[in-house]
């Protein structure tokens, strides 16, 4: 897996599909989300996001780092360092649960329907 670092515009970033993040965004804590961006405004970013090319025009989807795309789009950053893997989808939502999984707001019936999801893309009945 390669593990160079490059800086993307930020404008060439779009989110996780709503479809395949394990989460629903509208349920984050506002205040985790201000901690972050106020850590990413004093220390800047600590740890790469993972994005996924789209098309063949230099567009992204982000893999991993959601919240720190959106803090980076407040902070009014032009660039972000990232980290580019070629994932399909059933791979982005396991890297997505992974990363997501020790977050303490995510409550056990989000665990229980990202695992219902995996399942389902690696083929095993509901």
């Amino acid at each position: 897996m390669d593990t160079q670092v490059s800086q993307i515009h930020v404008s060439q970033i779009s989110p996780t599909r709503k479809e395949l993040q394990i989460r629903d965004p509208s349920k984050s804590d506002y205040d985790q989300f201000e901690d972050l961006r106020d850590s990413m405004q004093r220390h800047g970013l600590l740890e790469p996001i993972i994005v996924r090319p789209i098309n063949n025009r230099g567009s992204y989807e982000v893999v991993a780092g959601n919240r720190r795309l959106l803090s980076a789009q407040e902070l009014q950053w032009r660039t972000i360092p990232a980290i580019i893997q070629s994932v399909d989808d059933v791979k982005l939502r396991r890297l997505a649960f992974i990363e997501n999984v020790y977050r303490e707001d995510i409550d056990d019936t989000e665990k229980a329907k990202s695992i219902a999801a995996i399942y389902t893309d690696i083929g095993f009945p509901p």
